[in-house]
């Protein structure tokens, strides 16, 4: 008789354990699933910290924090004490890593104002190339109280008259092409509440080589040559781990990455 009833009272403690475990296997699984959903590549707007394009833009970081996650639901549901307050030691110093890049790094750069203007448009009549140029002023303000870290232009698009240009038929100085990656303003910063402006940013559009996408060449050159236009600048500013300094070393690895894209009308 004492059996029996020390038997019913262990059977609700082993159902609810059961249950417990089921539950925390299956979130903990779900974890480790969306962990290695984030390494996934894919078409996004920005490129992840690793230098290439996935689901989360904020991989491996994510990565890491679901895996800790999942670990630490796992410890929980296994009565695991001390694998439980290692995951949860990992994502708090996550987060406020997190916290402090947000801050530091990508508030200021989010918060970055771009205007640029055409101060005017000329022509180059050559034996090795013809183009039509125009002669940009690009100005990036700070409105935050704490300087940018150095940071690039890269992977910058220019449209025309609502036709974008082939990237790598066109010039945009001063720029570089370093293993297909077109950057420009190398390693710059701007400081708190300043504005930096450019005013030697030069576009040549080539009357032979340069490539419209689903457009005419002649149309784009006779609104350049007529001066009535209007242009749209696009890209990425990016923070790297370190920059290319020629055409063999490779580029550090993302801090961050902010789309940008400003228009001007010309005249």
């Amino acid at each position: 008789m004492g059996d029996q009833k020390r038997l019913s009272k262990e059977r609700p403690h082993i159902a609810k354990g059961s249950v417990k475990l089921r539950l925390s296997f299956f979130l903990s699984l779900l974890c480790f699933g969306l962990a290695v959903v984030t390494l996934v590549p894919w078409g996004a707007n920005i490129p992840n910290h690793l230098n290439y394009y996935s689901v989360c833009s904020f991989t491996p970081i994510s990565t890491v924090m679901l895996l800790a996650l999942g670990l630490g639901i796992r410890s929980y549901g296994r009565g695991q004490q001390r694998q439980l307050k290692a995951s949860v030691v990992v994502l708090v110093m996550l987060v406020v890593f997190g916290g402090f890049w947000a801050y530091t790094v990508k508030m200021p750069i989010s918060s970055l104002q771009l205007g640029i203007q055409v101060r005017g448009v000329y022509q180059i009549i050559s034996l090795e190339a013809n183009s039509t140029n125009a002669v940009l002023n690009l100005s990036i303000h700070n409105p935050t109280d704490i300087d940018t870290p150095a940071f690039e232009m890269e992977s910058f698009d220019i449209v025309v008259n609502g036709t974008r240009m082939v990237p790598g038929t066109y010039d945009c100085f001063p720029s570089n092409d370093y293993n297909g990656m077109r950057y420009i303003f190398h390693g710059e910063t701007v400081r708190a509440h300043q504005t930096n402006s450019y005013s030697d940013l030069i576009l040549s559009v080539y009357w032979n080589w340069t490539e419209i996408e689903g457009g005419v060449l002649s149309t784009v050159l006779s609104a350049l040559n007529q001066s009535r236009f209007s242009l749209t600048f696009s890209g990425l500013i990016v923070v790297r781990t370190s920059y290319i300094t020629s055409p063999d070393s490779v580029p550090g690895l993302i801090v961050v990455a902010v789309p940008f894209k400003v228009s001007f009308t010309y005249p």
